[in-house]
């Protein structure tokens, strides 16, 4: 378990050459099952398909997730 500082923003790593600006921290990873953080700047960009799922819990600001087809869906702080 990551102590509670860890989670500072000066202990994000930049995702270099990705835009919009994306900012993450890993803090558990066994081979099959990686937990960390991440924050990112307004702006946009795709996910490409993959086999992996995700799952995360949004702690401050908004965004929407849209699917290829265009339907969306609005994620806020909670969600």
């Amino acid at each position: 378990v990551a102590p509670l500082s860890s989670f500072a923003a000066q202990f994000l790593e930049p995702s270099v050459g990705k835009t919009p600006n994306r900012l993450s921290k890993d803090v558990f990873d066994n081979g099959r099952m990686s937990c960390g953080y991440w924050s990112c700047e307004p702006g946009h960009f795709a996910v490409p398909p993959r086999a992996t799922t995700e799952v995360f819990h949004v702690l401050s600001g908004m965004f929407f997730l849209t699917n290829a087809d265009g339907s969306a869906r609005r994620c806020t702080a909670g969600d």
